[in-house]
């Protein structure tokens, strides 16, 4: 259907770690968009990671908004969620000031098929600081659960 392999949110974490703790992960997120699908996204790389994890719902911020909410604190992992219907001009925006969105904690963008046809469509230079990590979350199907 969309090419993309479903992965679960601990194999998605085994690729991020590889990459080393200085490279920055961006990670676009291919998923139903409902903050409960991101909810347990979150709740998967908490319990696999040591590091913090946060939802961050975008919907309505600017790019200077989105900004200083990442930076505070710089180096926990980050989903990015409210992607959904934002404007041409917003993901151009958004394009323009991608350095500014550097961290050291990995920054996911959940992304429903329609936000990232937007996203490679309007933002090509976030899509290269992407590049090939691009994951169809497999949701509770991929989950794996320990039963004492």
């Amino acid at each position: 259907m969309t090419g993309f392999k479903e992965f679960s949110g601990f194999e998605i974490l085994e690729r991020i770690e590889l990459r080393g703790e200085d490279a920055h992960s961006w990670i676009a997120i291919v998923a139903d968009p409902s903050p409960n699908n991101a909810g347990i996204f979150a709740t998967e790389l908490q319990s696999q990671s040591e590091l913090n994890v946060r939802i961050l719902d975008i919907e309505g911020l600017l790019p200077s908004d989105i900004r200083d909410k990442l930076q505070n604190p710089p180096d926990d992992h980050v989903i990015l969620i409210g992607f959904d219907g934002r404007s041409k001009d917003f993901w151009a925006s958004l394009d323009i000031n991608r350095s500014a969105f550097e961290r050291a904690g990995a920054l996911f963008f959940w992304l429903s098929h329609n936000s990232l046809s937007e996203l490679c469509r309007h933002a090509p230079n976030i899509k290269s600081y992407i590049g090939t990590a691009i994951f169809e979350f497999a949701g509770l199907k991929g989950a794996l659960f320990f039963q004492s």
